[in-house]
C-alpha cells in the first residue's frame, strides 16, 4: 500500500506523517507496530523526484513516498529530506483520517534498531550504491541530481556530528 503524506509535523519528538487514508486502519490495525526491515528507492511524484521509504511491516509493505517538501501548516513548507538527516529517527508516526489533528487515528512505526539498519545508514548505502549503478544504468538527469545532493548533505551532517563530540 501506498501512504503519500499530504503535510508533516511532530508528535512527542516523533516525525508525523498525515494522509486520509482511511485504509491504513486496515493494513496496520494495531496503534504499536514493528517495522522489521527497510529499504529505500526513489522515484517521482507529480513529476518531481520523491524518495520512497519501504517499510516491511509483517507479512505487508507499506510504501511511504517522501516528497523533497511538505507543509508543516497552510503557510509553511520544510525540507522533508533534510528532516531525515538531522532528526534522530528510530520510528515515525502515520496519521490517517479527516484531519491531522486527529491523534486516535495514527499508527507509530519502530524502525529497526541496528546501526546497519538505522534509516540515515541505509539512506546512505542507498545513496552510493544508486549513484555507482548510475554509472552503468542511466538514471533520469533529476533522480541523479538529488542522489548527489543528499549524498553531501549526509556527508555534511555526519561530519558536524563528529565535531560536536
Amino acid at each position: 500500500m501506498q501512504f503519500i503524506p499530504k503535510a508533516l509535523g511532530q508528535s512527542n519528538d516523533l516525525l508525523t506523517f498525515w494522509d486520509h487514508l482511511p485504509e491504513m486502519a486496515i493494513l496496520l490495525p494495531r496503534p504499536l507496530q514493528v517495522v522489521s526491515e527497510i529499504q529505500w528507492g526513489i522515484g517521482e511524484l507529480d513529476r518531481q523526484p520523491c524518495l520512497i521509504l519501504y517499510l516491511f511491516v509483517g507479512e505487508d509493505t507499506l510504501e511511504l513516498l517522501l516528497p523533497r517538501e511538505l507543509p508543516t501548516s497552510p503557510q509553511e513548507q520544510v525540507d522533508v529530506w533534510e528532516l531525515l538527516i538531522s532528526w534522530r529517527t528510530d520510528c515515525v508516526k502515520l496519521r490517517y483520517g479527516e484531519s491531522p489533528l486527529h491523534a486516535e487515528q495514527e499508527v507509530t512505526l519502530f524502525l529497526p534498531a541496528s546501526e546497519s539498519e538505522a534509516l540515515l545508514s541505509q539512506l546512505y548505502l542507498f545513496v552510493q550504491k544508486s549513484l555507482t549503478l548510475s554509472s552503468t544504468k542511466e538514471l533520469p538527469q533529476s533522480h541523479q541530481d538529488c542522489l548527489i545532493a543528499l549524498k553531501e548533505r549526509i556527508e555534511e551532517h555526519r561530519e558536524q556530528s563528529r565535531e560536536s563530540v
